[in-house]
């Protein structure tokens, strides 16, 4: 099983301060990783100077949000 996978399979139970990378925010969002790599709504938080994730929290917020407006993710 990828690392991918396991990580989708435990989306639910992740902190909201964990750290996840572009490949698992586009497939939770369903947007490509490009979208999610330029798109403002996904702060960078760099891990080194070259790595970088976007927070749980703020992904499932602006999840939240598509959902409360009517709009699917």
């Amino acid at each position: 099983m990828t690392e991918l996978t396991e990580l989708l399979k435990r989306w639910s139970s992740l902190p909201d301060e964990a750290v996840v990378n572009s490949k698992l925010t586009a497939a939770i969002t369903g947007l490509s990783e490009r979208t999610v790599r330029y798109d403002p709504r996904f702060e960078r938080v760099y891990l080194t100077k070259t790595r970088y994730g976007q927070r749980v929290g703020d992904i499932r917020k602006m999840l939240g949000s598509l959902s409360a407006s009517g709009r699917a993710a």
